[in-house]
């Protein structure tokens, strides 16, 4: 997994999800340790990128 698909992901969740989904997010989820309302979804893109290159990560 390349540090720049790590990054391009970073970057790509807040610019996708609005202010006030983020907050619904984080309300319906676990609290996650490093304050991150991504966590969850930024994990599932990584591992789906190893497993399909196509989608550009």
């Amino acid at each position: 997994f390349s540090k720049c698909a790590k990054m391009d992901i970073k970057k790509d969740l807040p610019q996708t999800f609005p202010l006030s989904l983020r907050n619904s997010m984080r309300q319906s989820q676990e609290p996650s340790t490093d304050g991150d309302p991504f966590g969850g979804l930024r994990r599932v893109l990584q591992a789906y990128s190893l497993c399909n290159p196509a989608v550009g990560y």
